[in-house]
């Protein structure tokens, strides 16, 4: 069950969180362990993900919070993401191919921030 967080309070976890755009990764996403959401005074803002593998959080919405990451990145990453959906893939298989590209999509996102600053 998801709960209700601050932005601060996601700010002070001391992880790294990276701010991606409303179904950005909704594919990529799909087995990843969605822990809370931020909401203000125009409702809804973002929800947050998180994966002990990569020590990352993921902040998705339309008002997320973090280190901007490329729409291009995302999208070659959720792309896919979609196309192994498509092929039918289910359970435990699907579980581990999603892990693989989530791992490959980090260390892009990561240089491409880190290239960027």
């Amino acid at each position: 069950m998801k709960k209700l967080l601050t932005k601060k309070a996601v700010r002070n976890m001391n992880y790294t969180i990276l701010a991606v755009g409303y179904g950005d990764l909704q594919y990529l996403l799909n087995m990843e362990n969605e822990f809370g959401y931020s909401a203000g005074v125009n409702g809804w803002d973002c929800d947050y993900y998180y994966s002990p593998d990569y020590e990352f959080i993921i902040s998705t919405g339309y008002r997320p919070v973090g280190q901007k990451t490329d729409y291009n990145i995302c999208k070659k990453y959720d792309n896919m993401a979609h196309e192994l959906i498509k092929k039918h893939i289910y359970g435990e298989e699907l579980k581990i191919e999603l892990q693989k590209l989530m791992a490959e999509f980090i260390e892009e996102v990561t240089k491409w921030n880190h290239c960027k600053n």
